[in-house]
């Protein structure tokens, strides 16, 4: 996702890219202990991974019946670590909340800026808040589609 230009690929499609990519990963049984193994060079990533592997933890099963989580995935809770989840869980959910039951396309920054302080005990950037928060509206989009395709 950073440096799309320099790979000659439009920040939406490379962002469409990843999220794809990190649902896979997801399919396939990946963890947030093996994910940081293979990308230390790159926390960031990881980070990244984990937000949307939350995003479709928090998804409701019988809201998204065709996208199906791995049997030994579902109710393991070890995708993601704990300290992970406390600290992203509560922006994860504001913003599948908002998208699946009150069919919002975007969420308040600051609301969730907020969140993040509150949950983390460090205060982010708007810029970095809704970078984060269109990583999980990507994949929420990919996954649970609310509005037609281009």
């Amino acid at each position: 996702m950073q440096d799309p230009a320099g790979h000659d690929t439009r920040y939406a499609t490379a962002l469409q890219n990843f999220t794809r990519s990190s649902i896979l990963a997801f399919e396939c049984n990946w963890s947030e202990a093996s994910l940081e193994r293979e990308l230390a060079d790159h926390p960031e990533c990881s980070l990244f991974c984990c937000i949307i592997w939350l995003t479709l933890l928090q998804l409701p099963r019988k809201t998204v019946p065709h996208f199906q989580l791995p049997s030994s995935v579902v109710g393991a809770g070890v995708t993601v670590s704990a300290e992970t989840t406390a600290q992203w869980g509560g922006f994860v959910c504001l913003i599948v909340f908002a998208y699946l039951e009150k069919r919002w396309a975007w969420y308040n920054l600051e609301r969730l800026q907020l969140e993040i302080l509150v949950s983390s005990g460090r205060a982010v950037p708007p810029a970095a808040v809704a970078e984060l928060a269109q990583l999980v509206y990507t994949t929420l989009n990919q996954v649970a589609p609310q509005w037609p395709s281009e």
